[in-house]
């Protein structure tokens, strides 16, 4: 089915329409989470929905640049798309950071710098020599190396520690509530950190009608996790 459609067609539903609709429910959802008293554990959880949805807007506006031919205007424009994808993860971190309550070990000003310095280290791999080729039609292919680096990267920066704080929360959560709710939160990070895992795979192969199955694949995976984030602990925090 989806090797009939035309690349230019399938690229504008799964961007304008489905990656569309997917900015406007994270965008509900990070004003609920800020429509309530704030506080460093909102806003963390309310940040990673944003810088998402700038992700996103950025991808919207590497499609509708895509066509101008401007090779640098394109290349940055897809740098960003994917920087603010990958980025918001280490608040995912920061977010079980403080429901363990560790605010003497980790003060505000030691969670900017982590957040600073994750940020760098993000934008360091992208001086990857050939990190990142595209088509003749504006299709990114991730060299494997590339791939594996950013792999290495996301697993002792983000997935590890949050495998460390996930388990220090369900010994201290005694309270059968706390653990569904932390159970249904974890959920949604298992289906998101395996959406970005398998991002960095299939953007290593070249044929277009995979690349475009997975990527409705992963647009669906986001929805639910993003949704099992704030039925975990975001419409109650």
């Amino acid at each position: 089915m989806l090797n009939q459609l035309p690349l230019e067609l399938l690229r504008f539903i799964i961007v304008f329409i489905l990656q569309g609709s997917l900015i406007i429910v994270f965008i509900w959802l990070a004003l609920r989470i800020l429509m309530r008293k704030r506080d460093r554990t909102k806003l963390a959880l309310a940040l990673f929905y944003v810088f998402i949805i700038i992700g996103l807007f950025f991808n919207i506006l590497f499609l509708s640049v895509a066509s101008t031919g401007n090779d640098i205007l394109i290349i940055i424009t897809y740098i960003l798309t994917s920087y603010f994808i990958f980025f918001p993860f280490i608040y995912i971190v920061i977010f079980l950071n403080t429901l363990l309550k560790l605010e003497d070990e980790f003060t505000l000003k030691k969670i900017i710098l982590i957040v600073l310095l994750y940020g760098i280290c993000t934008g360091l791999l992208y001086l990857i020599p050939d990190g990142i080729t595209f088509t003749a039609q504006w299709t990114p292919i991730f060299n494997p190396v590339f791939g594996i680096m950013v792999a290495i990267f996301f697993t002792l920066s983000i997935t590890l520690p949050t495998i460390i704080y996930s388990y220090r929360l369900y010994k201290i959560f005694k309270a059968p509530n706390l653990r569904k709710k932390l159970r249904i939160f974890l959920i949604g990070v298992i289906l998101i950190y395996f959406a970005i895992y398998g991002a960095l795979f299939f953007n290593t192969i070249t044929i277009t009608s995979i690349k475009s199955i997975y990527a409705l694949i992963a647009i669906t995976v986001e929805l639910i996790a993003g949704i099992l984030f704030y039925i975990g602990f975001g419409r109650d925090l």
